[in-house]
């Protein structure tokens, strides 16, 4: 379950509950949450190993996902069972060229 408030605004706050607990997080930067979850997640995968199950990559991925959408809907609730393939999504290519640049520093 995820709740975004306040509506529209940044920065706003993001709370994820799930069978492990609940976590209340402060979002300043929506691009940087992505970044953040790809910074941490691609050097695991490169190693040759996930930090989660692939399920709960992809619905820690979604929740990201809603996230962004719910920031976009001014704050509004996002289901991830709701997203489509129409939802709002992050740059993959941009993220990618940001990550190779910043490791040949």
């Amino acid at each position: 379950m995820l709740e975004v408030y306040p509506r529209g605004e940044v920065p706003f706050f993001l709370t994820a509950a799930s069978d492990v607990g609940v976590h209340h997080l402060a979002i300043t930067d929506v691009e940087q949450l992505y970044r953040d979850y790809l910074g941490v997640l691609i050097p695991h995968l490169g190693e040759g190993k996930a930090p989660l199950p692939l399920k709960e990559l992809l619905r820690a991925d979604l929740s990201l996902i809603a996230a962004l959408e719910s920031q976009m809907q001014a704050g509004g609730w996002v289901s991830l069972d709701r997203l489509t393939a129409e939802s709002p999504a992050w740059s993959g290519r941009a993220f990618a060229r940001e990550y190779f640049s910043s490791q040949h520093k």
